[in-house]
């Protein structure tokens, strides 16, 4: 699979011309050991709304969120969050970010 995080693309934008809040563009993600955790994710999620990620355990919630966030880095594909690449502008996209871990019963964090 080539990676589309080199490929300049116009980021995706809103009917009102605006860029989205969070653009995802076929996202992949393969651990070391071989294991693919994300295969071909594209998604968009406007400015203003709220989103969750629901899924079986294995499913590669974390492993998103990870990469939304700066946590892990894609294998291929391209996160953008307001317009901003999270590859050239971790930090600053970063800032934009409200990413709420789940607190298990046990007290400890998950993402």
């Amino acid at each position: 699979m080539t990676s589309v995080l080199s490929k300049p693309t116009p980021p995706i934008s809103t009917p009102a011309g605006r860029p989205s809040a969070i653009a995802i563009e076929h996202l992949g993600k393969t651990y070391r050991t071989g294991v693919a955790a994300l295969k071909d994710v594209s998604f968009t999620v406007e400015e203003g709304k709220f989103f969750g990620l629901l899924g079986p355990n294995g499913a590669g919630k974390s492993t998103l969120i990870s990469c939304l966030g700066g946590l892990a880095t894609p294998t291929s594909g391209r996160i953008r969050v307001r317009g901003l690449d999270t590859a050239t502008d971790r930090r600053a996209a970063s800032l934009q970010l409200g990413i709420v871990p789940q607190q298990n019963p046990s007290g400890t964090l998950a993402l």
